[in-house]
């Protein structure tokens, strides 16, 4: 099994970043690896999306750079092509947590097919619109830029809430949807540039919209700040 079907066969997050026009921004690999590792978000212990540190999970072909990695729970595959169009299968790290050697076993069994609130959704999506963001401050979206976000394998996950200091669900919170788009929209450069915050909080109440819960705006967006700003 690839690295993107083994990604697909349980819950994962697709990214899809494109160009409004296709012309050829990213003149060579290097280039494309270039505006990856420099743009990347590290705000926990893993970088979004992962750059190696080595040329071992990192290839090319024809008019893109990729990278696949199958690392204990850490399963993802993106492609960054030389247009600037960038599309990026993330495994829900939820799923996969008993590969994970430092995870109680136990314990890991049960974090399986749910999705947490603040690691999996919130934290994730921060990361997601922040690397967004930089790609469009480093020039690669000057036209604007058609972006689709989306969560698959989510009919029956559990809604997962990570921190012990807050209030459990009287209920559970169930999907019943499989594929969730979280976000289908064509961005003009400043709104993808200046406006990634605001993007994060609406993506994030789209989610739990369809886990049948209704955080405040206000409380979910201190989330976000509180993950910006290092404060978590």
């Amino acid at each position: 099994m690839t690295v993107l079907e083994t990604v697909k066969a349980r819950g994962y997050w697709r990214i899809h970043f494109q160009p409004l026009i296709a012309a050829e921004k990213l003149h060579t690999f290097q280039d494309c690896k270039e505006i990856i590792e420099k743009n990347s978000v590290h705000l926990r212990g893993w970088n979004y999306p992962y750059f190696p540190k080595t040329g071992k999970d990192c290839g090319n072909e024809n008019n893109y750079v990729f990278t696949q990695l199958h690392w204990e729970g850490m399963i993802e595959y993106w492609r960054m092509y030389k247009s600037g169009q960038f599309i990026h299968y993330l495994a829900l790290r939820e799923d996969w947590f008993e590969e994970d050697s430092w995870m109680d076993k136990e314990r890991a069994a049960t974090i399986k097919n749910t999705l947490g609130i603040i690691g999996g959704c919130t934290y994730q999506l921060t990361e997601i619109f922040e690397f967004l963001s930089r790609l469009a401050r480093a020039g690669l979206y000057d036209e604007g830029v058609r972006v689709k976000i989306s969560l698959h394998n989510m009919k029956d996950r559990k809604l997962a809430i990570e921190d012990q200091m807050r209030l459990p669900f009287h209920y559970d919170r169930i999907s019943q949807t499989d594929d969730i788009t979280v976000l289908e929209d064509t961005l003009e450069k400043e709104t993808a540039m200046n406006e990634s915050k605001k993007l994060t909080v609406q993506a994030i109440l789209k989610v739990f919209d369809h886990f049948d819960w209704y955080p405040t705006e206000d409380s979910v967006n201190k989330d976000v700040e509180d993950y910006l700003s290092g404060k978590r």
